[in-house]
Formats: structure tokens, sequence, C-alpha cells
């Protein structure tokens, strides 16, 4: 489970881009092949991660069972 600044709360959106990118640097995840599952663009991938557009709520949870990520590992 990645490690938890508690010290400095971060929003949601950005707990969660950090997560999702963490998660697949180490799976060797490509921001294409999430974006092929998510029946996204490379761009609409890119922009959510570096949180310049909002994720919608099915994206979330269909990233999270992608990548295999817990509810506590995002909603801590």
């Amino acid at each position: 489970m990645p490690k938890v600044d508690y010290d400095k709360p971060k929003k949601l959106h950005e707990h969660f881009c950090d997560l999702v990118r963490g998660t697949m640097r180490r799976q060797k995840v490509s921001q294409t092949e999430l974006a092929e599952y998510l029946g996204l663009t490379y761009s609409s991938i890119s922009l959510r991660l570096n949180g310049y557009q909002d994720w919608k709520l099915l994206e979330v949870f269909k990233t999270m069972e992608y990548l295999e990520l817990k509810g506590e590992d995002v909603f801590v």
C-alpha cells in the first residue's frame, strides 16, 4: 500500500492521480493501455492524470479495477 503523508493533506483528486501514476509505473502500465481500457484517448488520460480535467466517477472505478486498487488505497 502506498505511503500517505498525513501532515500535508491532499485533495482527493490529487491523491488519486498520484496513486494511479505510481501504480501504473510499478505495474508498467502505459497511459495508452489505460486509455484503451477506459475507452478514452491518450490525451484525455494525460489531462486527468495531470489534474487539468476531472475524472468521471465511472472512470475512477474502472481505473481502480484495471489497476487492482482497493477502496482503502484511494479513499484514505
